[in-house]
Formats: C-alpha cells, sequence, structure tokens
C-alpha cells in the first residue's frame, strides 16, 4: 500500500500548496469535466468515483506530454549555460575537465527542472483540456480520437523542440571543443618541455 504523506509533499515543494493543487487540479477536474460532456454512460455505468478515476487515467498522460517540451527548453537552457562557461574558461586558456561519474550515480541525481516543468505543463493541460470542455460542450466529440490527437500534437512539438535544440547546441559545442583541444595540447607540450631539459 502507498503511504503519501502530503505534509512532505508540501514542504518538499516550497511550501507552495497552490502549485501542487494546479497539478492536481490538471489532472482530476477538467478531465472529469471532459469525461461527463463525451461519454456521460461511464458515470452512469461506474458511477461518481469510476468517472473520475477515468477522468485521472485521461489527465495524467495528458499532463505529461504537455511537460515534455518545456523539459527540452530548459535542460537545453542548461546546457547552452554550461557551454557558455566552457568557452570562458576557454578564452582564458583553460579547460573545464568534469569528473567521470558512474551511471548510477548521475541517474539519481536530483533534477533541478522537475518541478518547474510539471507546473508548466499543468497550466497548460488545464488550458488545453478546459478547452477541449468548451468544444465538447457546443459540439459532439469523439474523446479517443480528440485526445489522441492534442497528445500526438504534444509530442511532436516536443521531439521538433528537442531535435531544434540538440543540433543547435551540437552546432555550438564544435569550436568549444576544438579551442578546449588546442588548450589541452599545448598544457600536455608546456609540462613535456621541462622534462626534456
Amino acid at each position: 500500500m502507498l503511504d503519501v504523506d502530503l505534509t512532505r509533499l508540501l514542504l518538499g515543494k516550497g511550501s507552495r500548496p497552490l502549485s501542487v493543487s494546479l497539478v492536481i487540479s490538471a489532472i482530476f477536474l477538467p478531465s472529469s469535466l471532459l469525461v461527463f460532456l463525451t461519454r456521460p454512460d461511464i458515470y452512469h455505468d461506474y458511477g461518481l468515483v469510476g468517472g473520475i478515476f477515468f477522468g485521472a487515467v485521461i489527465g495524467f498522460p495528458v499532463l505529461i506530454a504537455l511537460s515534455l517540451p518545456w523539459f527540452a527548453g530548459l535542460n537545453a537552457a542548461l546546457k547552452a549555460e554550461s557551454l557558455t562557461e566552457r568557452t570562458r574558461l576557454a578564452v582564458a586558456g583553460e579547460v573545464l575537465e568534469k569528473p567521470t561519474r558512474p551511471i548510477a550515480e548521475s541517474v539519481n541525481d536530483e533534477n533541478p527542472f522537475e518541478w518547474p516543468v510539471i507546473i508548466i505543463g499543468a497550466w497548460f493541460a488545464n488550458l488545453v483540456l478546459y478547452g477541449l470542455c468548451v468544444l465538447a460542450f457546443y459540439r459532439p466529440i469523439r474523446l479517443g480520437a480528440t485526445l489522441l490527437l492534442t497528445g500526438s500534437i504534444a509530442l511532436i512539438i516536443w521531439l521538433l523542440v528537442g531535435i531544434a535544440l540538440e543540433l543547435r547546441l551540437a552546432h555550438m559545442e564544435k569550436p568549444i571543443k576544438k579551442l578546449e583541444g588546442l588548450i589541452r595540447l599545448k598544457n600536455a607540450t608546456s609540462n613535456k618541455s621541462p622534462a626534456t631539459e
């Protein structure tokens, strides 16, 4: 059984209950309303709890799909910041040497963008799902096809943004790697020359 401690959840996120409630509402509220507007028979057959649960099953993937493009952007910003620091050091004639760590340790590192990305994704999930609710109120829509189309659009945007940012960062990193290689070569030759004398 899962033991969920809401106090630790709220305190762990910097005492921001509004942010936590925004994420929870993005998972449950608009998706449950969308289920009610498009498939009221689910509430009739399975009751209120079944309808809300079915809404959560819809809301969670939409939240994740709408969070992924923001994660790609923020992760690229972090890499660009690292490239700027490497460029500054390379111009000064130094090379930033990162210690190699095992994958098991780096996987367990805390991600600084996890919570902000989920918050931004929750805002957009609320916006998109309430927009679909308004659309379903005025004209009949097919729930499954609409959600698959919405998720597909979000994932395509994520892939396009991610690929474009990775290509741009790789283009930016090429001259930095070249300069770092020259600095390493210069340092290696300067270290060898006193030994030969």
